[in-house]
């Protein structure tokens, strides 16, 4: 059986967890523009792309 303790551990780390993801996809989105700029390949549809990615959230 579970404390109320135990259940706000839980939903501490499943926010932490959810945090951690959600900043590590920011970090591959802005690497990803980065990269593709100094590359010279950055195009509309590629800005297209990453922004149906964030749309999902």
């Amino acid at each position: 059986m579970q404390s109320i303790g135990d259940v706000l551990i839980s939903q501490a780390r499943e926010f932490a967890a959810n945090r951690d993801l959600l900043e590590a996809k920011y970090t591959y989105i802005k690497n990803r523009i980065r990269f593709e700029r100094s590359l010279g390949t950055l195009s509309i549809a590629s800005l297209e792309e990453i922004n149906a990615w964030l749309t999902k959230y």
